[in-house]
């Protein structure tokens, strides 16, 4: 009866390469999202700092105007609404 050591740790060398394969394609994709999500977080503070820009034009023109019937109109109209959101969370944020 003959055993040979080398099927094992050929078996061993192949398991651990498909362990190392896998987590290198999970950091990957997790790399990728990431790179996503930091995109998208570029945009909205480009967004975020053009709206403050808008706001502080805004606050500037109401301060400039002296006529009170034109300062009350332009407070109405620069009135800036913020916005409503329904977050809706999904059902397997709140499960055991």
């Amino acid at each position: 009866m003959s055993t040979t050591p080398a099927e094992p740790a050929g078996s061993l060398t192949f398991d651990l390469r498909g362990l190392v394969w896998g987590i290198e394609s999970e950091v990957a994709q997790i790399t990728g999202l990431c790179r996503r999500i930091d995109e998208h977080v570029r945009a909205v503070n480009l967004a975020r700092a053009e709206a403050a820009q808008r706001l502080s034009d805004l606050d500037e023109l109401v301060a400039a105007a002296e006529h009170p019937s034109l300062r009350a109109w332009l407070e109405t109209a620069a009135a800036a609404p913020l916005p409503q959101v329904n977050e809706v969370f999904p059902d397997r944020l709140y499960t055991d």
